[in-house]
């Protein structure tokens, strides 16, 4: 999931009734085999087009009106009432990169793009068709990148002095580029982590990871106020916890790992950690993710399940919610050879946003991952 280094603009990756065979086979979607066994689909399955009409593509967010941001071969992407719109970047001609991250519910998209042929990206905000490069609080040779927005348009992210240098959560905040420290831990290594800030909600708290004062591995927190508070861990000791998202409530979604050596969900509320569980029979690899969370505390990610000739096993979205993780390709009418390998976000409607690949390639990159928009049904 999280990956901690400076973000590199490149190709990445990203009915409730029952359905009879032959209606999903009339609708030219029949379920994957992941699928099969279900026989009830809760969702129905739209796969957005790619910027260009091919290539590949992968969401960021959804808003509460249904707008969907993300990157498609190379460049951010805004897709609302059904028209995908190619966002650009902050370079002349053919060249530049962009990726959109966040959108809050005005319409105000983030990110991070190329702004000169110099520098590093930099976070972008993108309204009204315009584009604005937010700054990184140093100087030349900085960067920075944009993850979150909330209603009143504060943004959070990452910066960095040098594209070397360790990546500091930031807040961008009437005009003004907050560093929001650590959880007491620093680092001068080349590429390293000091802090990152994922998300923000209109309480304005942010979520993200932070060194602590004993040093690696990362923690998760929450900062409010100027006070960043540590999320605590699922009793591993080696591997970092990441908040990557949080509620109008204060709920955070994100993973930890398990005393037991296992990467697991998370949600944290008022100072509890509960671990969300993971999927199928115990293998060296097993483990889970939690990427997004709505108001009704429904959180969506991935899991990482055995497969029969997959030493690593392979990768499925997932949504938790009344207390069960469910695999989505179990509830989903999935075109037959593609598999929904990651949830990305979602909304108070339950809508949610993912991505979908190739089975055969959907390990090896193969370079056609497509956004997906799974609503509902009822």
């Amino acid at each position: 999931m999280r990956r901690h280094h400076h973000p590199r603009l490149t190709s990445t990756v990203l009915v409730a009734a029952c359905v009879g065979a032959g209606t999903l086979v009339a609708s030219g979607l029949v379920p994957a085999p992941e699928a099969r066994a279900a026989t009830t689909a809760q969702y129905r399955y739209r796969e957005l087009p790619a910027l260009g009409g091919g290539g590949w593509s992968e969401p960021g967010a959804i808003n509460g009106a249904g707008t969907v941001v993300g990157t498609s071969n190379g460049h951010a992407y805004r897709w609302k009432g059904g028209v995908l719109t190619d966002l650009g970047d902050g370079l002349p001609g053919p060249g530049g990169e962009s990726s959109a991250r966040a959108v809050n519910l005005a319409g105000v998209v983030v990110g991070q793009s190329n702004v000169d042929n110099e520098n590093p990206p930099h976070a972008v905000r993108w309204a009204g068709g315009v584009l604005t490069d937010l700054g990184t609080g140093y100087g030349v040779g900085s960067g920075s990148s944009a993850r979150g927005i909330n209603a009143d348009g504060v943004v959070v992210g990452i910066h960095y002095a040098r594209q070397s240098s360790p990546v500091r959560a930031a807040m961008w905040r009437a005009g003004k580029v907050i560093d929001l420290g650590s959880l007491g831990g620093t680092t001068t290594g080349s590429y390293g982590t000091i802090s990152e800030a994922n998300a923000v909600n209109d309480a304005g708290q942010v979520v993200g990871t932070a060194l602590p004062r004993s040093g690696y591995p990362l923690r998760g927190f929450i900062w409010q106020n100027g006070v960043m508070r540590d999320l605590g861990t699922l009793g591993g000791t080696s591997e970092a916890t990441v908040a990557e998202a949080v509620n109008s409530t204060g709920v955070v979604a994100g993973f930890s790992q398990t005393a037991g050596g296992e990467t697991h969900g998370f949600t944290w509320t008022a100072g509890r950690l509960r671990d969300l569980g993971v999927l199928g029979p115990a293998f060296f690899y097993r483990s889970s993710f939690a990427r997004g969370i709505n108001d009704a505390g429904v959180v969506v990610g991935a899991a990482r399940v055995a497969g029969a000739g997959e030493p690593y096993g392979h990768e499925v979205a997932t949504v938790w919610r009344a207390g069960v993780l469910t695999d989505l390709n179990r509830i989903v009418p999935v075109p037959t050879g593609r598999r929904l390998r990651l949830a990305f976000d979602v909304d108070n409607t339950g809508t949610i946003v993912a991505v979908s690949c190739s089975i055969a390639l959907c390990e090896n990159g193969g370079g056609d991952d497509r956004t997906v928009v799974l609503r509902p049904v009822g």
